[in-house]
């Protein structure tokens, strides 16, 4: 054989040789994979705790290595797959493949950089005798390089998302990374929020939060009236002052307070806008600041945040953390029985009456089961029962029966970034809020039932329309007199009951996507002996601009016990919410739930646009053209037509 047939056989051999080992190495590192993640879904079906986060770790990391080395060695690949990607069938995965490639691995080693910031907790039950809270601001501190790579790892990931189409995916690997997808924000936010964490904790110098107290059976625009405020201190993980009282205590008439929303003073003939009622507008983050503002207006005290709570939020915690020992309270107090016990400790004692000093008293409880379940959470020791209250605390946040707001500029920013700072958020689609604000001082928001009911007009691809109904019903007993004034003992006693049997004074508001126009406004007129202004209310529905770039149309709603009512309103919709695809029609739609709402039932109803059939997302069968169900979280509609 010649040289140089000996050589073009000896590189051929070579190339063979280079290329099978190639190809065996991306076997080794798929299968390593395949196992590794196979391994991760057995340690996450155990018992939460330590040695479900010491069977995750290794694998995890090792499942992350395997991942990174895929996409590099694939990636002489991807010019390739991209050229293929006109071929029937498997063309269109090949062509996703990087991106694929880009968006799990990013995933992967986010999750591991996390895990190896936190992983220090877990994996000793005597870590030291520095208490929990502590420990973690410690660790968290200490690591903040792996949160900064986990952060830049998600970036990443949502770059290579932005090309990615998860509907190609098939069976339940397609229907867990789309479930993940509707979290990205959340995940992004997250990550940030956690290298944000030693600041808020007072890990470099103190930090102050106002606490709020919401109450949602008198519903007001971010949850409910503001029963309480509170003082909370946190230094090095470490809380320093804690404090409640009744937020009547705080009102300082000589601060100069402003004058007041204009429906406060209409129908409440409120001369001042006091802290209590500072919760006004249903943009969280606007809200917080008029409440920090009147809060340091009334007291001289300046505070780095916001923390607002209902009721719910109480449940869930408590379900979380366990039943806690109240001193007042004949039993420990549970989430079974927290809202009986707080309604019981409220009420004047038969004998006592309504009297002065029971006024003065009569929110005491909330300092004592503040304090009862602030012990208990800086008692834990326990990483894994510590994770179950901070994700029932995230449960609470995300259904917005806790609020937050830091003065923080990072940590409001992952806020926002995560979804979780309350804002109204229109987005660039259509939009949907309704916002009610009792102004009637009682308790009616218990015994009202609420629904919407959406139709969208899209027959007309230039004149898109909406009309809405929203149907009210009060369960309170009917015999109730509308009577609109303060008063205690009207029917059932000096009882907290007794305020949820009233006729309900609701200033009522909906919010619509921006540069939307009233064409009809249908609310039921309201008689001046209803009113304590002696004013009677017509029934017209305002229009305004309001948070968000949204606009705003409003009434008022008197609803006797054991009646219903319905308001109904037509508006003609900004053309940009229906927006031309590829074969036709993309609508989108944003529904966003008041805080304080446990659930809002809600209907949709769409006519798609002429000439068009509505392609049904998943969930809905063909032919569907509407969608009920409950409101617990913000809803997301995408809606094609073609």
């Amino acid at each position: 054989m010649n040289p140089p047939n000996r050589l073009r056989r000896n590189l051929i051999v070579a190339i063979l040789i280079l290329g099978g080992g190639w190809l065996g190495v991306l076997a080794w590192h798929a299968a390593g994979l395949y196992a590794n993640l196979r391994s991760l879904q057995t340690a996450a079906e155990g018992e939460p705790g330590r040695a479900q986060v010491a069977q995750a770790a290794a694998p995890l990391h090792s499942a992350a290595r395997h991942a990174q080395a895929l996409r590099w060695g694939l990636a002489p690949l991807f010019p390739a797959f991209d050229l293929l990607e006109w071929l029937p069938g498997a063309g269109k995965y090949l062509g996703q493949a990087e991106e694929m490639l880009i968006y799990g691995s990013g995933l992967l080693q986010a999750a591991d950089e996390a895990m190896q910031g936190l992983g220090p907790l877990f994996a000793d039950s005597s870590a030291g005798d520095a208490p929990l809270a502590r420990r973690v601001v410690s660790a968290l501190a200490k690591n903040r390089a792996h949160f900064a790579a986990a952060s830049a790892a998600v970036a990443g990931a949502a770059q290579a998302r932005r090309e990615l189409d998860l509907n190609l995916l098939p069976g339940r690997a397609g229907e867990r990374l789309r479930a993940l997808d509707a979290r990205f924000p959340l995940l992004q936010g997250g990550l940030s929020l956690l290298a944000a964490l030693p600041e808020l904790a007072g890990a470099a110098s103190p930090r102050t939060y106002l606490i709020v107290a919401q109450n949602h059976d008198e519903l007001r625009a971010t949850g409910g009236f503001i029963s309480s405020f509170g003082l909370l201190e946190v230094q090095g993980g470490s809380i320093t002052r804690f404090e409640m009282q009744d937020s009547y205590a705080v009102d300082n008439f000589a601060a100069g307070y402003p004058p007041p929303p204009g429906p406060i003073a209409e129908y409440m003939l409120a001369g001042y806008w006091v802290p209590r009622d500072a919760n006004w507008s249903p943009d969280f983050p606007t809200a917080a600041r008029d409440i920090m503002s009147l809060y340091t207006a009334s007291t001289g005290m300046r505070v780095d945040g916001v923390i607002a709570f209902d009721q719910t939020a109480l449940e869930q915690i408590l379900e979380a953390l366990g039943p806690v020992s109240v001193p007042s309270a004949n039993e420990p107090v549970s989430a079974g029985n927290v809202i009986a016990w707080m309604q019981r400790a409220w009420a004047p004692g038969e004998a006592e009456g309504v009297t002065d000093e029971w006024w003065e008293r009569r929110k005491d409880f909330m300092g004592e089961l503040g304090t009862a379940i602030k012990d208990r959470l800086m008692s834990l020791d326990d990483p894994a029962a510590a994770g179950q209250a901070a994700f029932a605390a995230l449960q609470s946040v995300q259904a917005g029966h806790i609020l937050l707001h830091f003065e923080e500029p990072a940590a409001q920013s992952a806020l926002a970034q995560a979804g979780l700072d309350g804002a109204v958020r229109p987005g660039a689609g259509d939009f949907l809020m309704l916002v009610d604000s009792n102004v009637g001082f009682n308790k009616a928001d218990a015994s009202i039932v609420r629904s919407i009911e959406y139709r969208i007009d899209l027959s007309d691809p230039q004149n898109p329309r909406a009309a809405v109904t929203l149907a009210y019903f009060n369960n309170a007993a009917p015999q109730i007199v509308c009577k609109h004034a303060a008063e205690y003992g009207q029917t059932f006693g000096n009882t907290y009951y007794d305020l949820t049997q009233r006729c309900y004074w609701d200033y009522w508001r909906l919010l619509a996507a921006g540069d939307s126009r009233l064409t009809a406004g249908q609310a039921e007129s309201v008689p001046a002996e209803r009113l304590l202004s002696g004013r009677a209310y017509s029934g017209q529905v305002s229009q305004t601009s309001a948070e968000g770039g949204t606009t705003e149309f409003a009434g008022l709603l008197v609803l006797p016990g054991g009646q219903s009512q319905a308001v109904r309103l037509e508006w003609q919709l900004p053309r940009r919410v229906l927006r031309q695809s590829g074969r036709g029609y993309a609508y989108d739609l944003r529904v966003q739930k008041q805080p304080g709402l446990s659930s809002v039932q809600f209907g949709l109803t769409v006519i798609p646009p002429a000439g068009t059939a509505l392609q049904p997302p998943s969930g809905w069968q063909p032919g569907q053209r509407g969608w009920k169900g409950s409101l617990d979280e913000p809803l997301e509609f995408h809606l094609e037509f073609r």
